[in-house]
């Protein structure tokens, strides 16, 4: 085609034209970074949300854990308080063994032994023992009476004169 116009005009269609294609690709350049700050921002808002639900999903765990690392620590803490209520009581009885085997007389011979704490927190024992003479029994008895209260003997043992069973029962102080 032939192109009769003067180049002054000539120039000017350039000029449109070069315009033209300039405001296109402006257009375009300028729709892809509103397209690709709208994909920005939409990919914002799904991480956030993900974020938002592992959040609360971790504080759910964590709620849960807490409940049962403190119930655990409640068991433990039962568990220490019966093992030293455990360890009290041992000191107590192993108290009570040494001070009725340090008032035992010689001659008297234990067969059993069975010691229970009462609720005023003394040591009730029971003894069955054998001795050879009255004479025996009756300086236990003495003894008994002298360092623990409430000695009870049963009343048929004082009617034999050797070779007597019996049993005996008291509070250690």
């Amino acid at each position: 085609m032939i192109n009769l116009l003067p180049p002054e005009q000539k120039k000017e269609l350039e000029n449109q034209e070069k315009l033209k294609i300039l405001i296109h690709a402006g257009v375009l350049i300028s729709t892809f970074f509103i397209c690709l700050s709208m994909l920005f921002f939409a990919l914002n808002l799904f991480l956030d949300g993900q974020l938002e639900a592992k959040k609360i999903i971790f504080n759910s765990q964590l709620q849960n854990l807490d409940l049962e690392t403190e119930k655990k620590i409640l068991e433990k803490n039962k568990l220490l308080n019966e093992i030293f209520k455990f360890e009290k009581e041992k000191k107590d009885f192993s108290f009570a063994l040494k001070r009725i085997f340090d008032n035992l007389p010689e001659k008297i011979e234990l067969k059993s032994i069975s010691l229970e704490k009462t609720k005023e927190r003394k040591i009730h024992a029971y003894l069955t023992c054998f001795a050879q003479t009255r004479e025996d029994l009756i300086k236990l008895k003495e003894v008994l009476n002298r360092e623990f209260e409430k000695v009870s003997f049963p009343p048929e043992i004082w009617f034999k004169e050797k070779d007597i069973d019996f049993t005996v029962s008291f509070v250690i102080k």
